[in-house]
């Protein structure tokens, strides 16, 4: 019998599905052809811009929405625990904090599902119902075992500027000043301009055989044989000796330390004054997360919630510490 005397099934060509020509008779091998030509072209997403989303400068630093810690449930968590605790220091940010609420006030009825999910614990804690624990509010980053702490911040925060910038583009200010022209850019912590990069990234110069800028979102320091956070930070980057100085600090200073120094809960570098608004440590494989709200020092350890009198009373190591900038004048 011929191939295409035989009764043919109907195709659905509407259906994704590979087909092969000799399967097909001369009327579905038409029908499939004046489909593909028929076939619109899909539209390029139409980005608009986002910068009249965000707060004014000077509305970064206010703690309306603060986080109400007290009553956040955070059940020990196993694979995931890091990341959600540095979840929560983000969101003790103020200047982080306020660009979230803003924009999603702000953006209507487009849902950018990372950015929402941030909101979402921001109402939750509010409300007095926030458990971290719950499946809904996990970001599922595509991550390994392999990836360390720092991996994952960063990973995190680039999470972060990827849905910021699926439906709106943003527009810089030029960092370089005049006496930085002959210095030679690096390509950057991210490829375009977003709030997340707005907020945390800052630029070192550094002068080596060429001067170059190079731009940072996570600072890290170890090993730095120093007491305090201020002065290990000093050794690693204000350094005649190793011909490296801040260009540019962010508003949100995020610092990977794997030492145990003393907490510096005001931090002055460069003119510019950081204040801290949480720290995560590592003691016994457990991380434990470390606050400050309302003049009260709050740990959180095991799913339990802890006062303490003293930060620098912490246990372990330290691993993250957050800071934001005491003012805002100008970046």
């Amino acid at each position: 019998m011929h191939p295409y005397s035989r009764k043919m099934q109907p195709i659905n060509f509407d259906e994704e599905h590979v087909f092969f020509i000799k399967d097909l008779s001369v009327e579905q091998e038409m029908s499939l052809i004046r489909k593909i030509l028929n076939k619109k072209p899909e539209k390029p997403l139409q980005k608009s811009s986002g910068n009249n989303l965000l707060p004014e400068k000077n509305e970064l630093l206010c703690s309306k929405h603060a986080l109400n810690y007290s009553t956040i449930k955070i059940n020990k968590l196993v694979n995931r625990e890091i990341e959600t605790l540095i979840i929560l220091s983000l969101l003790s940010m103020d200047p982080f904090l306020n660009t979230i609420v803003t924009f999603n006030e702000r953006i209507g009825r487009i849902n950018l599902k990372i950015i929402k999910k941030l909101y979402n614990i921001i109402l939750k804690s509010k409300d007095k119902c926030l458990d971290l624990g719950d499946p809904s509010l996990r970001f599922n980053l595509n991550r390994t075992n392999d990836d360390n702490e720092f991996q994952i911040c960063h990973q995190l925060l680039q999470t972060l500027h990827d849905d910021f910038l699926s439906h709106f583009f943003f527009e810089e200010d030029d960092w370089t000043s005049i006496g930085e022209q002959k210095f030679v850019k690096d390509k950057g912590v991210y490829q375009n301009f977003s709030p997340i990069s707005d907020l945390f990234c800052g630029r070192l110069k550094i002068h080596d055989q060429k001067f170059v800028l190079k731009y940072f979102d996570i600072l890290k320091i170890d090993n730095t044989n120093q007491l305090t956070i201020e002065k290990a930070l000093e050794s690693c980057f204000c350094s005649d000796t190793d011909k490296k100085s801040f260009s540019k600090l962010p508003v949100c200073l995020v610092i990977h330390c794997n030492e145990r120094l003393q907490i510096n809960e005001t931090l002055k570098t460069k003119e510019l004054e950081y204040v801290i608004t949480s720290f995560i440590t590592i003691c016994n494989k457990e991380y434990i997360f470390y606050t400050i709200q309302n003049g009260k020092n709050i740990c959180y350890k095991n799913g339990r919630i802890l006062n303490i009198e003293n930060l620098d009373a912490y246990e372990g190591n330290l691993v993250f510490l957050f800071y934001t900038r005491k003012t805002i004048t100008a970046f």
